[in-house]
């Protein structure tokens, strides 16, 4: 079977004996199955560019791992029926926050983005030991909503600007400069905690389920204490 080339607006991974590569490989086609399942094996090698035995070979992985699972048999009018893989939602789940001056909004949603629960409480961000008090508050909310299901880990959406590689947060509306934010919160939950701004949160979200699923260029944006915008150009942020 021959492959098509990369689309040129998206990334292109290549197999390699590293585990980065491997990690990467795997979370390209776990996202692409959740964004666009059910989807088919060579769809997805055609779409993010990688061989097919490849897609074939993480694929197994995440179907005996209870993560993926076969939708139905497509028809096509030649050849055999090729398998259409989606997400089972119930498989995991993680949990999302939005950190605002006067509080902080949490859900813990399924592999589907289906909030399960939703949490809301008050937050002081300046006070001196804001992120010990947001440590203790996730903490708490996870505690008190405990699932049969394994949690992947918590992603926190801030103003301000990010360091993603490094998790430190320089925000002016929240009073916090140069913070390493996940840093603190991973120790403190002992879970992944992955930081980013709040409006390109906002937008990856609407790229994967909401009203973006479909659009490869958009802006998202924000109004409220400040103005925010986040630009979604060839399908990324």
């Amino acid at each position: 079977m021959s492959q098509g080339p990369a689309p040129t607006s998206r990334p292109t991974y290549r197999t390699a004996s590293t585990g980065l590569t491997r990690d990467v490989n795997r979370a390209a086609i776990f996202g692409l199955i959740g964004a666009s399942g059910p989807i088919a094996r060579t769809h997805i090698a055609q779409r993010i560019g990688l061989s097919p035995a490849t897609v074939t070979a993480v694929t197994r992985e995440l179907i005996d791992q209870g993560l993926v699972r076969v939708a139905e048999h497509s028809q096509p009018r030649r050849g055999r029926p090729a398998l259409l893989l989606e997400l089972v939602g119930d498989a995991a789940s993680a949990f999302g926050a939005k950190v605002a001056v006067d509080h902080v909004v949490g859900v813990r949603i399924d592999l589907e983005a289906e909030v399960i629960e939703r949490f809301e409480e008050q937050f002081d961000a300046a006070a001196p030991d804001a992120v010990v008090k947001l440590g203790e508050l996730l903490r708490r909310w996870l505690s008190s909503s405990p699932s049969s299901t394994p949690l992947l880990g918590v992603g926190l959406g801030v103003s301000g600007v990010v360091d993603v590689a490094t998790g430190t947060l320089d925000s002016p509306l929240l009073g916090w400069r140069n913070v390493p934010v996940a840093h603190l919160l991973q120790e403190d939950l002992g879970l992944p905690v992955y930081v980013d701004n709040d409006v390109n949160t906002l937008a990856v979200s609407e790229r994967l389920y909401g009203r973006g699923r479909d659009a490869e260029h958009f802006f998202t944006v924000t109004i409220g204490r400040g103005v925010g915008l986040g630009i979604v150009a060839g399908g990324d942020i």
